[in-house]
């Protein structure tokens, strides 16, 4: 059944951030399928005015909404109440969320404006045991609570589907997976960049925002140990964000200034990733993270924590390895297992450039976009 018209699709988001990986998948979203849909995008109080003026560019309206903060409890009223006025007075006929807070008071929203069409995005899992307990518990009463409003829920992951259905949140009819996608060209063609280092150095690539919760501790009592077994050894940290300060301190405590180096965001990644031995992201959680189907592209192998969806991309001895989150000797045991055998980081890395061919914008954009049309055409069947 074809549509005559543009659908209007309002995108909620909680944060509109540098470096974020909700955020980059949603702007994929918007760029791929702008010309097929009426899109506007809406964001909470945190925002990036460099990533706003990308959706700028792109021709999208964009509307703040100053009450949806990051883990504030308190606004979700008014935020929701700020929300349902916007979708009211538009007249969208699908509400597609985002991200923890956005994805709650977005879909009471458009519950409340009687939008035809929710979906929500599960970028990863907001009440992990990794969290605060009562925080997380009152995370999963609130996804509970809003998921039969939900006409449709999109994992990014099958594990984080399991996980969703385990914790009662949504039906099996109700859930997908649609794989967060990537240029998979651009990693792949990309040229090394010079960053000025000694010949030999073994460069291990961290990237990042600067957030608790990425194993930034981790990280750097690996780096502490490594120096003196890998002497050749330098740790990229690519990434901004509010840990900043205290990491370049714990940067000078532990004696790692010219091993451990701060690069900040890092608007070429792919040229970065190339330049790189080795990829590393000891995070505590996450959902299936872009940067990890990002190194594999550009044929890095990875080493990761074994959480969420991370060990849908990497399979273990075979594109990289996997270690248990928190844990410090793994992390090292693993950076010297491939820093010592050139052959198997080779091998890693051609197995991770096939297995990211998964994870192509292509299939990502496809999926969305028939999931849109489907949904469409169910309301325009109903309405007949």
């Amino acid at each position: 059944m074809m549509l005559a018209h543009k659908p209007k699709v309002f995108h909620l988001i909680t944060r509109f951030l540098k470096g974020g990986g909700a955020e980059a998948k949603t702007l994929a979203e918007l760029a791929a399928l702008r010309d097929k849909y009426a899109f506007t995008l809406g964001y909470g109080a945190e925002f990036s005015s460099e990533e706003v003026a990308r959706v700028v560019e792109l021709g999208i309206p964009m509307q703040r909404f100053s009450f949806i903060r990051h883990y504030d409890p308190i606004s979700l009223t008014l935020a929701c109440l700020q929300v349902y006025r916007y979708l009211k007075a538009g007249h969208f006929e699908i509400v597609h969320t985002h991200s923890t807070e956005a994805g709650i008071v977005g879909r009471v929203a458009a519950r409340w404006a009687r939008v035809p069409i929710i979906i929500h995005t599960i970028h990863g899992i907001p009440f992990t045991k990794q969290r605060n307990p009562f925080l997380g518990r009152f995370l999963l009463i609130m996804e509970r609570l809003v998921a039969p409003w939900t006409t449709r829920l999109i994992a990014n992951a099958d594990a984080i589907k399991d996980t969703y259905l385990k914790g009662g949140v949504g039906l099996p009819d109700q859930i997908g997976t649609i794989r967060s996608g990537i240029d998979l060209e651009r990693f792949a063609a990309a040229l090394p960049t010079d960053l000025g280092l000694p010949p030999g150095t073994f460069k291990v690539l961290t990237v990042a925002r600067l957030t608790p919760g990425k194993g930034f501790r981790e990280l750097l009592e690996a780096a502490t140990q490594l120096v003196e077994k890998l002497p050749e050894v330098v740790f990229l940290i690519a990434g901004e964000g509010p840990l900043r300060t205290k990491l370049e301190e714990e940067i000078k405590r532990r004696n790692l200034a010219g091993r451990v180096h701060l690069l900040g965001y890092q608007q070429n990644l792919a040229s970065l990733m190339k330049t790189a031995d080795l990829f590393v992201l000891p995070s505590y959680r996450e959902g299936t993270p872009r940067v990890i189907s990002e190194a594999m592209a550009a044929g890095l192998p990875v080493v990761a924590t074994r959480i969420d969806g991370i060990p849908e991309q990497v399979k273990h001895g075979v594109n990289g390895l996997l270690i248990k989150p928190r844990q410090v000797k793994p992390l090292v045991e693993a950076i010297l297992e491939l820093a010592r055998d050139e052959g198997l980081r080779r091998r890693m890395g051609d197995a991770g450039r096939e297995r990211a061919q998964a994870y192509s914008m292509e299939v990502m954009v496809t999926a969305i976009d028939q999931l849109y049309q489907e949904l469409l055409c169910q309301c325009v069947g109903k309405q007949l």
